[in-house]
């Protein structure tokens, strides 16, 4: 919405840089209620690990002085959003939602959801809000007290037709100061489910930074984690031959940055970037040739090797951007990028954020650094690495009154 025609944008977002201040946060959260127009829909809040001891008051000041209702949020790394990135200082990062219309409900994940045995019926029942009202699901978790793929199988045979978007916490400390939470107290479980229903479209983007290289083969022989054999090779063999046709620059470039790709769809004449879910090599063996991969490939799925680089991590994320373009720029949205991005990666502080801006248009905007991330490929949510995932949120019919 634009301001010079009377509207008010139903978002606002901003950074807090520096420790725990009383007062600072206050203020942002009275700047904030003012620039969303009011009393938020609900907000988001990512906070490095320092402002653990104060997060009680932290989430009161923001409630209270910014007129929030709902407050979700978790420890992080590193923080995005507004068209920047800190990494390595104190902070938070804060979005305010104020969206007429539209309810927020919430689900903190049990003990027994990391087992991934909650059947559909249960999810359906905690959720408080029948399915077809639901937009889209933001997760957040704790990768140390959740087994995420195990989770997230259930979780998407529970909602197979909605996008769930999220990320992993994380902290600068590493394993130590990992925590979520909602409305000011820990998510006892290590993660949350938040639901929007009304008029407000959430569209998701999720770029994994790849490039195929080599042929797309055919997994013949696999067993759990393990792939024996693609066609009449094996797995190493066929890596071994992609290595070997390389350029030294090209060999230097791909140490480390090779990946396996599985296609998400096997009705495809031609496969290309964004067709598949790239996934870790975790270990091969050059005498039997088989190769552990961090995920459960399937005989007769396809494979084909992929490559990261700094430029290859541009491109797709631009061309994941370029296809949101013609929807315009959004109301506001969530960031979740890998803590392997950022400076570190790209040289440059603020990238990914930057990019966003540049491509989409400004509009309010808060994120963290990740664990891991979470978005779907191929329909269905999974968790990532090394991927920034996004959360847009844009205008149903009704929300501007139109």
């Amino acid at each position: 919405m634009d301001s010079a025609l009377g509207w008010i944008m139903p978002a606002a977002s901003q950074f807090i840089e520096g420790p725990f201040d009383p007062g600072a946060i206050r203020e942002c959260a009275e700047r904030l209620r003012s620039q969303a127009g009011g009393s938020a829909t609900a907000a988001f809040a990512f906070v490095t690990e320092d402002y653990l001891p104060d997060l009680e008051e932290f989430c009161d000041l923001v409630r209270l002085h910014g007129h929030v209702p709902r407050l979700f949020g978790c420890t992080a790394a590193g923080l995005a959003g507004a068209g920047a990135e800190t990494e390595g200082s104190p902070g938070a990062s804060l979005l305010f939602l104020n969206l007429p219309g539209c309810q927020v409900h919430s689900l903190e994940l049990e003990a027994g959801d990391a087992e991934g045995s909650t059947p559909a019926a249960a999810w359906h029942r905690r959720a408080g809000v029948p399915a077809g009202q639901i937009r889209a699901w933001l997760l957040l978790a704790n990768p140390l007290a959740i087994k995420i793929e195990p989770w997230l199988r259930s979780w998407n045979k529970a909602w197979p037709a909605l996008p769930s978007i999220g990320g992993l916490a994380s902290s600068r400390l590493g394993t130590e100061g990992i925590q979520v939470f909602a409305d000011g107290h820990l998510a006892p479980a290590g993660g949350l489910a938040v639901a929007l229903t009304g008029p407000v479209l959430v569209r998701t983007a999720v770029s994994q930074g790849c490039h195929p290289i080599g042929q797309p083969l055919t997994i013949t022989r696999a067993q759990e984690h393990v792939v024996l054999q693609l066609g009449a090779q094996t797995p190493f063999a066929a890596l071994n031959e992609i290595i070997t046709a390389m350029t030294d620059e090209e060999r230097e470039r791909a140490k480390g940055n090779i990946f396996a790709g599985l296609a998400v769809s096997e009705y495809r004449e031609e496969f290309g970037t964004g067709d598949f879910l790239v996934r870790n090599i975790v270990a091969a063996d050059p005498n039997s040739g088989a190769m552990v991969v961090g995920a459960w490939p399937r005989v007769g799925q396809t494979l084909q090797y992929q490559m990261r680089d700094k430029a290859t991590a541009e491109a797709d994320y631009r061309r994941v951007l370029e296809i949101l373009q013609p929807h315009g720029t959004p109301l506001a949205s969530l960031m979740f990028t890998c803590t392997g991005r950022g400076q570190r990666f790209f040289g440059e502080s603020g990238h990914d954020t930057r990019m966003l801006a540049q491509i989409l248009g400004p509009h309010p905007s808060a994120g963290l650094f990740c664990n891991g991330e979470i978005g779907p490929v191929g329909g269905q949510a999974h968790a990532h690495g090394y991927t920034t995932t996004l959360a847009l949120f844009y205008p149903a019919p009704g929300l501007t009154g139109e």
